[in-house]
């Protein structure tokens, strides 16, 4: 049985004072005004202007519309349906009512002023799976073929059946559909509507004994992947609803079985060899899905939403190493993480463009296996990324205890230098420089100011990009800056 399910739509008028009394024939629900429940909607036209209260004697005071007072009465008797719909207002089906004479108050949302407004009542076609115990069986198929369907004039179902979804702002007016997971566990829900505004819940269970295992919003997750051997044979449950609205709306829909990446579960990490140039190897995400937190904490940048395949390599001997990932846009991400799975500690997460590549000089590391998590940015579609990970050679001068000393000259005498493949050094050694959007990769240089204490530093990029610099005072571990330049 489907509760009556309200949306309240109210006209803003200017307020206005009302100059003389005015006689409203239905001001008192003893004089409701019958209406006829019509076959479509044809509007009639009525006011509340001039309208008083009912004492809650009579009636108890609406719980919504910030109602204070100034009503008018109607009524009407349920078709043998018990379906009907009333516009401004909610769509209903309670067969429990079929016959029965309801009372329709209407008044001003936060005013006792009244208002004119159109109103009409008709009986509702529900669609056919409007209920949980009629939900449409779907078949899983080997591709996506797409299915029309509506949720247009549909009503909701109590809690006591699936509680309500937990995302999308329901409001209700949904649909039941009934798929059987695949053998293998694998498939893929794809939605689509008319601005993305349909949304979806997915539960295990059966109707009054539901657990919801996933609700889709957002653009992003409307198509959604799932590898879950548990699933396998077991009939699950889709409902679907429109975004913050009770009205129903029409929507496009499949559900396929799908092969995951061979790598999709960090058990089942490719391993990879650390190389002594950069040779790149072409890998997808696409159709993955995503690790419970238990495997691996989430990583913390990238939007991260899932969809994500694992690699792992031995960090070499030196401690020495780069990783370098690009796809379209440069939307892949990655984390890389110390441990195994089920004990990881995040050791870096690269989002921007100037992270992707990154470089890593940390003998603690030397032989140590490494994880890393290749995922789409704010998405878990999944996307096509090219990948390496390479020794490199750092420059002598990449920390600050390797500082390479620079000797001050009467005039100014260039000498070339580089901090390509240089790492970033920790913050108990310095805080990050306070200009020039420092992501680390910096060499250092030591020098000893003149009695003067007049000198100029000069730089001139050899490639593309800028040179920035930060001067300290101070020894390493105990810096203060006094200058930055980017």
């Amino acid at each position: 049985m489907k509760f009556f399910n309200s949306l309240l739509t109210v006209c803003c008028m200017t307020v206005f004072s009302i100059v003389s009394a005015q006689t409203v024939i239905n001001d008192d629900c003893a004089d409701a005004l019958p209406i006829s429940v019509g076959a479509e909607c044809t509007f009639q036209d009525f006011t509340s202007v001039g309208a008083t209260s009912e004492p809650t004697s009579v009636a108890p005071n609406p719980n919504c519309g910030g109602y204070q007072g100034g009503d008018v009465w109607f009524t009407f008797e349920v078709p043998a349906s018990g379906n009907f719909r009333v516009e401004m207002t909610s769509v209903s089906n309670d067969p429990a009512l079929a016959g029965e004479t309801l009372y329709l108050r209407a008044f001003r949302f936060i005013s006792s002023q009244g208002i004119d407004f159109d109103l009409c009542i008709w009986e509702i076609d529900p669609p056919v799976n409007d209920n949980c115990a009629d939900a449409l069986g779907l078949t899983v198929g080997e591709t996506c073929t797409t299915e029309s369907f509506s949720s247009l004039f549909s009503t909701s179902e109590p809690t006591s059946v699936a509680p309500n979804p937990n995302c999308g702002g329901y409001q209700g007016g949904d649909v039941w559909f009934a798929f059987e997971a695949p053998a293998s566990g694998n498939f893929r829900i794809e939605m689509s509507s008319v601005g993305s505004n349909s949304q979806w819940a997915l539960y295990s269970g059966s109707c009054g004994n539901f657990t919801q295992l996933k609700c889709a919003s957002s653009n992003n997750q409307l198509s959604s992947n799932f590898s879950d051997p548990a699933l396998a044979g077991e009939t699950l449950y889709l409902r679907a609803f429109r975004f913050v609205s009770p009205q129903g709306i029409d929507f496009d829909l499949c559900i396929w079985e799908i092969d995951p990446p061979v790598n999709d579960n960090c058990a089942d990490a490719t391993g990879l060899t650390v190389g002594e140039t950069c040779t790149t190897e072409s890998f997808s995400s696409l159709f993955s899905t995503a690790e419970p937190t238990s495997v691996a904490p989430n990583p913390n940048c990238g939007g991260y939403q899932g969809g994500d395949v694992w690699f792992t390599f031995q960090a070499p001997a030196s401690g020495n190493f780069r990783i370098e990932m690009s796809s379209t846009g440069n939307n892949s991400q990655w984390a890389l993480y110390s441990g195994s799975c089920g004990d990881f500690t995040q050791l870096k997460c690269a989002s921007s463009n100037n992270q992707l590549n990154s470089n890593f000089s940390d003998p603690s590391l030397a032989g140590e296996t490494l994880y890393l998590r290749a995922f789409r940015f704010v998405s878990p579609q999944g996307i096509d990324f090219d990948l390496c990970i390479w020794e490199i050679d750092p420059p002598d001068n990449n920390q600050c205890d390797d500082a390479e000393w620079l000797s001050l000259s009467d005039e100014c005498v260039y000498t070339a230098h580089s901090s390509v493949y240089a790492t970033s050094s920790s913050a108990d050694v310095v805080s990050n420089p306070s200009c020039g959007a420092y992501q680390g990769g910096d060499v250092w240089f030591a020098f000893e100011a003149p009695a003067s204490g007049q000198f100029s530093v000069n730089r001139n990029n050899l490639s593309t990009g800028s040179a920035s610099m930060a001067f300290y005072t101070g020894s390493c571990g105990e810096f203060t800056e006094i200058e930055c330049s980017g």
